[in-house]
């Protein structure tokens, strides 16, 4: 799929938020986050 001659980019990896305790990791059919706790900073669940 070619768009005015631009190929897309493929989304897929790890990423890791700096300064946050979170992490995104994704695939071609699915995607996970995850946030943890720490003692200056909240847990967070997003559904």
């Amino acid at each position: 799929m070619y768009h005015n001659g631009i190929e897309p980019v493929p989304l897929e990896g790890h990423l890791t938020l700096n300064s946050t305790a979170a992490c995104v990791h994704r695939r071609s059919n699915f995607y996970a986050s995850i946030v943890g706790m720490g003692k200056n900073r909240r847990g967070l669940e997003i559904y």
